[in-house]
């Protein structure tokens, strides 16, 4: 079985990093880089704290779009904007 996590808003990568990190109080440093770099940067930062930060399938999904859901919300939603 396959739910969709759905809410009324749609983020970005960007956003939902800065979301998360004002959520944890921090601000952290962006950049854009090459999907490919970020593999490896993600790579490299998993086997300093022994777990693994980030997948090639995750980046073709985040690439392709297929985090958003095409569902309508469900009835009663939580939003991060209050």
């Amino acid at each position: 079985m396959v739910l969709d996590a759905v809410g009324s808003e749609i983020w970005s990568f960007t956003d939902l990093v800065k979301l998360i990190a004002e959520a944890v109080g921090r601000r952290p440093k962006l950049i854009h880089v090459q999907p490919d770099v970020a593999l490896f940067l993600a790579n490299l930062a998993g086997k300093m704290v022994g777990d693994i930060m980030l997948t090639r399938e995750e980046i073709m999904a985040l690439m392709a779009n297929l985090l958003a859901s095409s569902q309508a919300p469900p009835a009663q939603c939580f939003s991060a904007s209050g």
